[in-house]
C-alpha cells in the first residue's frame, strides 16, 4: 500500500513534457528562449522536433532539448519539409501537448496532427493565422492556402496567435472563440531590458563608440537583421548616401547582421557612403550586441518590421519605417509619433528628411526612446505571452 501510494505521489509530481516541432534547426532561435522561459517559470520539459544541423549559436539547455530527424524531402527544409521520424517520436513519447506552426507546406505537422487526434494528445498551433507578411503573386494559391490552414486550425484543441488581428480573423473565420488564444509575439524582455541597463551602467555612448574605433561626432542609426533583398537594407545605405551629401552634420549606419546579400550591400556602400557604414557580420554575444545598441541613436527598418522592433525598443532605440503592407504583427508595437514614425511611401528622401527632423530634436528622441521602453513593459513583457500560452498549452 504505501509503495502504491508513494508512486502515485510521484507520478502526480513529474513535468509536462510539450513538443514543439520546428521547421528546421536553425530556424528562429528566438523561440529557444521563449519555450526555455515558459518551461522554467510553468515547470515543464520541452522538446523540439526538427530536420538539419544546429548552429553554433543555438543550444539545449535544462528545459529545452533538441531531438533532430531525417528529412525525407530533397529540398530546402525551409520550404517544404517532411521528417515523419518525429511522428513516430511523438507516438512512442506521448507527450502532454504539441505544438506546431501551421505552415502548409511543412508536412510533418499535418501528420502529427493526425495522430495526436488519434493518440488523444493535445494539439496547439502557434501561427500568424492571417500570415500577413506572406507575399502571394497569385491570389488562388493565397486563398487555397489559408482555406487549407484554417481546416486544420479549426480542429485543434487550442490556436495561438501573435496579435488581434489574428485572433479577429481566426473568430470572423469561424475558429471557435473559447480556442483562440493571443500572445503577444516578443522576446525575452526580462533579459534585454536588464541587459540594456547594465550596459548604460558599464559605459556612456561615446566611450562604446571610441571602443569600437568609431568616429565620436556623427549620429548613428542601427539596423539588425538577415541580409537579405526582404530586408530592404540598400535603403538604409541609400538614406545614409544622402543624408551625408550635407557637410554639416554627419549620420553613421552600422548594420549587424549576414545573408547572402551582404556583399552586393558593402559594394553599394563603398559606392555611395564609403566610411560612413560599418558591417559588423552576425553577432551572437548578447553582452557585444548590446553595446551596439547603446552606442547607437536610432533604429531603421526599412522592410518588413518584424521582432527587431522588440528588441530595439528594449534598449530605448526609437524606429523608423516605412508604411509597409508587409509588416509582421509586432508592427501594433509602434506608435507612430510617440516611440517611432512610419514615413508613408517609400521615398529616400522623405526617410532623409524625417531622420533629420528627428535629430535636431534631441528632446523628441529622449521622449521617443522613454516611449520605446514603455511600451515593451505594458504591452510586449515576455511574461505575458508566457501566461497566455501556458493557458493553450494546459500548463
Amino acid at each position: 500500500m504505501w509503495f502504491i501510494m508513494n508512486t502515485s505521489s510521484k507520478n502526480s509530481q513529474q513535468k509536462k513534457r510539450v513538443f514543439f516541432i520546428s521547421k528546421y534547426a536553425t530556424w528562429q532561435d528566438y523561440r529557444n528562449e521563449i519555450l526555455t522561459f515558459i518551461g522554467d517559470k510553468y515547470d515543464a520539459e520541452v522538446e523540439i522536433l526538427t530536420t538539419g544541423t544546429l548552429r553554433s549559436y543555438i543550444r539545449g539547455n535544462d528545459v529545452v532539448q533538441y531531438k533532430i530527424f531525417r528529412s525525407w524531402l530533397p529540398v530546402a527544409a525551409e520550404k517544404i519539409g517532411f521528417f515523419p521520424g518525429a511522428v513516430k517520436y511523438i507516438i512512442k513519447e506521448k507527450p502532454d501537448v504539441v505544438l506546431a506552426q501551421n505552415d502548409t507546406l511543412q508536412f510533418t505537422e499535418y501528420l502529427a496532427f493526425l495522430v495526436c487526434k488519434i493518440f488523444g494528445i493535445r494539439f496547439v498551433w502557434w501561427t500568424h493565422a492571417h500570415m500577413p507578411s506572406v507575399v502571394y503573386r497569385s491570389k488562388f494559391k493565397k486563398w487555397l492556402r489559408q482555406k487549407y490552414a484554417l481546416f486544420f486550425l479549426k480542429k485543434s484543441d487550442a490556436v495561438v496567435t501573435y496579435c488581434r488581428v489574428g485572433e479577429q480573423y481566426l473568430v470572423e473565420n469561424y475558429v471557435e472563440r473559447t480556442r483562440v488564444i493571443c500572445a503577444p509575439n516578443t522576446l525575452n524582455t526580462d533579459k534585454l531590458l536588464k541587459l540594456a541597463t547594465l550596459t548604460r551602467q558599464k559605459f556612456s555612448k561615446q566611450e562604446l563608440r571610441k571602443s569600437a574605433g568609431l568616429p565620436l561626432d556623427r549620429n548613428y542609426i542601427l539596423f539588425m537583421g538577415r541580409l537579405t533583398t526582404r530586408k530592404r537594407v540598400e535603403k538604409a545605405i541609400q538614406i545614409i548616401g544622402h543624408l551625408n551629401k550635407s557637410e554639416s552634420t554627419k549620420y553613421h549606419l552600422i548594420i549587424i547582421g549576414d545573408g547572402n546579400n551582404r556583399e552586393n550591400l558593402q559594394n553599394l556602400a563603398l559606392q555611395i557612403a564609403p566610411d560612413f557604414v560599418t558591417f559588423t557580420g552576425a553577432i551572437f554575444d548578447d553582452e557585444l550586441k548590446a553595446r551596439y545598441f547603446i552606442m547607437a541613436d536610432l533604429f531603421i527598418i526599412p522592410g518588413a518590421v518584424g521582432l527587431a522592433i522588440v528588441y530595439s525598443f528594449c534598449f530605448g532605440l526609437p524606429i523608423i519605417t516605412t508604411a509597409d503592407a508587409n509588416h509582421g504583427p509586432e508592427i501594433i508595437y509602434l506608435k507612430n509619433g510617440k516611440n517611432g514614425v512610419m514615413v508613408e511611401g517609400n521615398s529616400i528622401i522623405n526617410m532623409a528628411e524625417m531622420i533629420e527632423e528627428l535629430f535636431a530634436d534631441t528632446l523628441q528622441i529622449k521622449a521617443m526612446s522613454a516611449a520605446a521602453e514603455q511600451t515593451i513593459r505594458e504591452e510586449a513583457p515576455v511574461q505575458l505571452m508566457a501566461e497566455r500560452m501556458a493557458q493553450a498549452l494546459a500548463l
